[in-house]
């Protein structure tokens, strides 16, 4: 989420502000132990044009009622909500999303997504109320939300600098999305084991595929290969976290499968600068903003 709505504004795209908000400010831990900063009360929500409820591993799934008021003043006041995963389960609690269609994935809330016919969609948009599926719909439905607002070019220049694949190749086409379930369900799987050695065959065996089968379907799915798309996610997180966070740069590339010097390459291969330098980059323009 941050990687999509990172200000760019630099670069000739629409700037934004990207804002962790709580009904507590503060350090926080995360489900993964992770510590953020929450430098925003629930009053930040009174000038937002988006807000995001993120998905939690926490039970029971449910908002303090500060929250819910602060959420729902936000979308009657003409913001956007949106959520994935167990987040949707949360903004169902608000009531926002009583009567409509939504996403979420593996939730208690089995309602939200009434079975129709053909594929199932990663993402539900109904106006102002958008859901996801789950965490592997996280970055494509931020992409989605990008794309409606701003128009496809700016969604595709976002797009090819997180994806970044240099010689490996462009970036996927924006919309596309796995169709099937098993190989969701995988996309979900693996960003949740950055942190393991994953292998190709390890991949397909949990997808219930053969290897070739796999590489096949995933590329088709996803534009890349397997091993590139791992290697993407694990940048991804490890960007996340270096801006959210001050974990050591050791314990940050240990958190997505890196040894320190590989983390480095990749950041230099990527960025031009190591992790230490787009961290310093990353707070110094946070703090000009």
């Amino acid at each position: 989420m941050g990687s999509v709505f990172m200000d760019r504004s630099r670069q000739g795209l629409p700037p934004f502000e990207l804002m962790m908000c709580g009904d507590e400010t503060g350090v926080v831990r995360t489900d993964l132990g992770w510590r953020v900063d929450v430098a925003h009360g629930l009053g930040a929500l009174t000038r937002a044009d988006l807000v995001i409820v993120l998905p939690t591993a926490h039970r029971p799934l449910q908002l303090p009622e500060p929250a819910v008021e602060a959420i729902r003043s936000a979308h009657d006041r003409g913001a956007i909500v949106s959520a994935f995963c167990s987040g949707s389960a949360l903004l169902a609690g608000t009531g926002l999303l009583d009567g409509r269609r939504a996403r979420s994935h593996r939730s208690p809330v089995v309602c939200l997504a009434p079975p129709t016919d053909g594929p199932q969609p990663l993402y539900v948009d109904t106006d102002r109320i958008v859901t996801g599926i789950n965490t592997a719909a996280g970055m494509d439905l931020c992409l989605y939300l990008l794309r409606r607002e701003h128009g496809p070019a700016v969604s595709q220049a976002v797009a090819r600098q997180l994806m970044a694949c240099h010689a490996d190749g462009p970036a996927p086409p924006q919309g596309r999305a796995p169709e099937d379930a098993d190989l969701v369900d995988l996309l979900s799987w693996a960003r949740t084991r950055l942190d393991q050695p994953l292998s190709v065959g390890e991949m397909a065996r949990h997808a219930s595929m053969s290897p070739r089968t796999f590489a096949r379907r995933f590329r088709a799915a996803t534009g890349t290969t397997p091993i590139v798309w791992l290697r993407d996610q694990r940048l991804d997180h490890a960007e996340e976290l270096l801006r959210t966070t001050d974990e050591p740069i050791a314990a940050i590339a240990q958190a997505v499968g890196f040894q320190p010097a590989q983390l480095r390459v990749h950041f230099m291969n990527r960025h031009g600068v190591p992790p230490n330098a787009y961290r310093r980059a990353a707070r110094e323009r946070t703090a000009g903003s």
